[in-house]
C-alpha cells in the first residue's frame, strides 16, 4: 500500500449530470481546467455528451488537457426480460479499451430517468438482474476492465436489502459511494468494516444526515435535497469520511478515491461555491 491515495475527480462535482433538468451544465474546458488547478490529473468521463463520443477522440481531448480518464458512470437497465443490456455494454467496453479506462461504474437504472423514484426489485427481477450482473462482471474482465455496481439513491440498488442481495447473490464488486450509502439508509462505515473485500471503487461524498433522513422518509425529493445542500464538503458532514478511508486502507484497498459530490447548480451564483467546496474537499482528503 502506498502512502498517497489514488485521487480522482468527477464532473458531477461541478454539477454536470446525466439527469434531464438537473441544472446548469458547465462545459468541459471549465471543469477540466478547475481539476488541473487542484492538482488532479485523473477523472471519470462524466455523462454522455460531456466529452467527445468517439473513444479515441475522447482520450485525445483529455490528453491534450493533461487529464486521463479512469472510467465512468454507466446506467443500465438490467431487470427487464424484454431488454438485453449486454450488446450496448459490449460497445461501451470497446470504447473503454480504446481510451485506456479501467473502471466501469454500473448503475441499476430504474428506467424513469429520475432519481426521485424509489422501488425494490421483485424476486424475479432480482434473479434476472443478478445473473446479468455476473455476466457483466465477466464481460468487463475480458476487456481488462473492472465492473462495479454503484449503490445509488433512486436506482434499483439503493436500500440495505438491495445491497445485501448484491453481496450475497453476485460476484461483482461495489462502488462504495459514501454519500449515497448513507442517504439510502445504509451505514457506510459498518459496511466497510464487514465487506471491505467487496469494494472495487470509491466515490467520496459527505452528507448532512438530517437532510438524508428526509429523503429516506420521502419528506423531500432527492433532487431538491441536493439543491438544498444535502451534500457537504468532505469532512464537514456525517458520513465519517476519514474513518472510512482509514478502514479501507487498513484492509488493503488500493484503488481509486473519486471526489464526487452530487452538486446541483441552478444559477451562475452557485458555480464558484461549488468550486470552493471541491477545493475544501481536496484539501481534506490530502490531509488524511
Amino acid at each position: 500500500m502506498t502512502n498517497e491515495l489514488k485521487l480522482a475527480a468527477a464532473p458531477i462535482s461541478w454539477g454536470v449530470c446525466e439527469t434531464p433538468g438537473w441544472g446548469k451544465q458547465l462545459d468541459p474546458e471549465r471543469v477540466l481546467t478547475d481539476m488541473k488547478d487542484l492538482g488532479i490529473t485523473h477523472t471519470e468521463f462524466g455523462p454522455a455528451g460531456f466529452l467527445p463520443e468517439d473513444a479515441i477522440e475522447r482520450a485525445e481531448f483529455l490528453s491534450e488537457r493533461g487529464m486521463t480518464a479512469i472510467g465512468g458512470f454507466y446506467p443500465a437497465v438490467m431487470h427487464r426480460d424484454d431488454h438485453d443490456p449486454l450488446p450496448a455494454l459490449r460497445e461501451e467496453l470497446e470504447a473503454y479499451r480504446a481510451a485506456g479506462a479501467e473502471i466501469l461504474v454500473l448503475s441499476l437504472d430504474n428506467g424513469t430517468s429520475s432519481y426521485d423514484d424509489k422501488r425494490e426489485l421483485t424476486d424475479e427481477e432480482w434473479a434476472l438482474t443478478a445473473r446479468r450482473l455476473n455476466e457483466a462482471h465477466e464481460l468487463a474482465a475480458s476487456y481488462g476492465v473492472r465492473a462495479v455496481v454503484h449503490q445509488h439513491v433512486g436506482t434499483l440498488c439503493e436500500s440495505p436489502v438491495a445491497v445485501e442481495r448484491l453481496i450475497n447473490d453476485t460476484e461483482i464488486e461495489l462502488c462504495l459511494d459514501t454519500g449515497h450509502m448513507l442517504a439510502g439508509g445504509n451505514d457506510p462505515l459498518a459496511f466497510v468494516g464487514e465487506h471491505a473485500d467487496r469494494v472495487g471503487h470509491v466515490h467520496l461524498k459527505d452528507v448532512d444526515s438530517a437532510q438524508a433522513t428526509k429523503v429516506l422518509n420521502g419528506d423531500i425529493a432527492y433532487s431538491d435535497a441536493v439543491a438544498d445542500g444535502m451534500y457537504r464538503p468532505l469532512g464537514t458532514g456525517d458520513a465519517q469520511i476519514g474513518a472510512i478511508i482509514r478502514t479501507l486502507r487498513e484492509a488493503g484497498y488500493d484503488g481509486w478515491y473519486v471526489m464526487e459530490q452530487d452538486y446541483r447548480i441552478l444559477d451562475d451564483s452557485q458555480i464558484e461555491q461549488a468550486v470552493r467546496d471541491v477545493q475544501d474537499s481536496t484539501a481534506f482528503v490530502r490531509s488524511i
